[in-house]
């Protein structure tokens, strides 16, 4: 995953990121016309979020997925979170969309530091 922009405020947060053709994710899913498996997208999430916050986090629970449309390597996608931090745990609520009216995928879940 290669992060092209990252924005962020107190609780909300914006990304671009592009998954690339050579990227693991892609081999053998599927053969001769790949796309980027849906885990990937919960995966890329909680890593935008740790870098966002600086800390190292990881998922403790996925209250919500729901996949609209399928990820091509090279395509550039984006990431719109916003992060309420209760009770030890950080509740995120995050949309992936090729444009504001083009969504791939949305989620809520909730992460937790991750112990050394």
């Amino acid at each position: 995953m290669q992060i092209n922009t990252l924005t962020l405020d107190k609780e909300h947060g914006e990304a671009r990121v592009t998954f690339l053709e050579e990227d693991p994710l892609f081999r053998g899913h599927f053969e001769g016309e790949p796309i980027l498996p849906g885990v990937a997208l919960i995966d890329a999430v909680v890593q935008i979020v740790s870098q966002s916050k600086g800390k190292t986090l990881k998922l403790k629970k996925l209250s919500y997925v729901k996949f609209f449309q399928i990820v091509k390597p090279g395509q550039q996608i984006g990431l719109i979170f916003d992060c309420i931090e209760k009770e030890g745990h950080l509740k995120v609520q995050a949309r992936w969309d090729f444009t504001a009216e083009q969504k791939i995928a949305a989620l809520s879940c909730e992460l937790v530091e991750a112990s050394v």
